[in-house]
């Protein structure tokens, strides 16, 4: 009978549904409005950023493959909003909250170098945010809490201002390198591990 008992016991413990994990700032239910709404607005910034772009009829293929991945975006979106909030599923540490604004930095940085208009700069924020966004909405990641990826948006946004306003007359190149390393200034500030001399901390 005791060995029956325990493989009830161990047969519950396999079947027991494990706790939904709510997080502030990551899968609440405020913060995941707060999520849609930004990944509404990278749709906005998507869709006005390729009309100002003008795409000609020689490319018109991409204008429709662009149609549909913003559809199937936009299904997903919608189809998060009606479904229970996911729990975190990975917890991002320092480092890592360090090294991706940093990357993504980059990326803005230097494809709005090299095509400087502001239509680019939307374009690339929108696009490099709104899958952010959706993988917070989709399978969120604790530590990468809503108000520090808007920050990060701001600072990425301040990036394509500074390559779309670049001149090598007047700004040597470097100067692109020194505003990265600013912003990532920044967010090491933010998450900088020691236990005082800290801005904030999500954990």
């Amino acid at each position: 009978m005791a060995k029956k008992s325990k493989r009830n016991n161990n047969r519950k413990r396999r079947t027991k549904i494990p706790e939904k994990v709510i997080v502030f700032g990551v899968n609440d239910p405020v913060t995941r409005t707060g999520w849609t709404i930004l990944a509404f607005l990278c749709v906005f910034g998507v869709v006005v950023s390729v009309r100002a772009l003008k795409i000609e009829m020689d490319i018109v293929g991409y204008k429709y493959l662009g149609m549909v991945v913003v559809s199937l975006y936009v299904i997903q979106v919608l189809t998060s909003i009606f479904s229970e909030a996911p729990s975190p599923v990975y917890r991002a540490h320092r480092w890592v909250r360090m090294v991706v604004p940093l990357i993504l930095f980059t990326i803005i940085y230097f494809t709005v170098f090299n095509f400087p208009t502001f239509a680019v700069s939307v374009l690339v924020i929108s696009i490099i945010f709104g899958i952010f966004v959706l993988v917070q909405l989709v399978f969120p990641v604790e530590g990468f809490h809503f108000f520090y990826v808007v920050v990060i948006l701001v600072f990425g946004g301040f990036s394509a201002l500074y390559a779309c306003d670049y001149d090598p007359k007047i700004q040597p190149f470097w100067f692109c390198f020194f505003t990265l390393y600013v912003f990532e200034l920044f967010i090491y500030y933010f998450n900088y591990p020691g236990p005082t001399h800290r801005a904030f901390s999500f954990y």
